[in-house]
């Protein structure tokens, strides 16, 4: 992502949620382009969830977007 020739990334199994809350839209392929990331969930959540760092990590992102949900832009 901190490549500059490189803006654009390509997401697969995506789910993005509104602001505003409501259920998450759902995409196979998304092109993103970087200036707009505001913040990344790492799939590997997914793989381990059973670990207790997973969990911590999962609680940690929670309360980001959380209080990123609350901050106007």
């Amino acid at each position: 992502m901190n490549d500059k020739e490189k803006r654009f990334i390509a997401v697969v199994d995506a789910e993005i949620t509104k602001k505003q809350g409501g259920p998450p839209k759902k995409y196979d392929f998304l092109k993103v382009h970087i200036d707009y990331i505001l913040m990344v969930h790492p799939a590997s959540q997914i793989i381990y969830k059973e670990s207790t760092r997973a969990q911590e990590d999962i609680t940690r992102f929670r309360e980001l977007r959380d209080k990123l949900s609350r901050t106007r832009l």
